[in-house]
């Protein structure tokens, strides 16, 4: 049994191909500048300032890559 987790389908053919490459490429490197971004400010926190927050230094990059996948 086979399954099929995601088809691609574009119109245009090769053009069409590299339109979607392009696209999702910008789309991960918005995502992973985001993501970058909110790293550096959360650890330019102090830890009474993070505890305030009720986050903790460990909490950091997991809240950072889940905001960027949320915007």
């Amino acid at each position: 049994m086979a399954f099929v987790t995601g088809v691609f389908t574009t119109r245009g053919g090769v053009a069409g191909k590299l339109a979607l490459m392009a696209a999702t490429l910008k789309a991960w490197v918005r995502e992973y500048a985001l993501r970058r971004a909110t790293f550096r400010e959360l650890s330019a926190l102090s830890d009474r300032e993070l505890d305030d927050l009720g986050l903790r230094r460990d909490d950091i990059a997991r809240i950072a890559a889940e905001s960027a996948r949320q915007a």
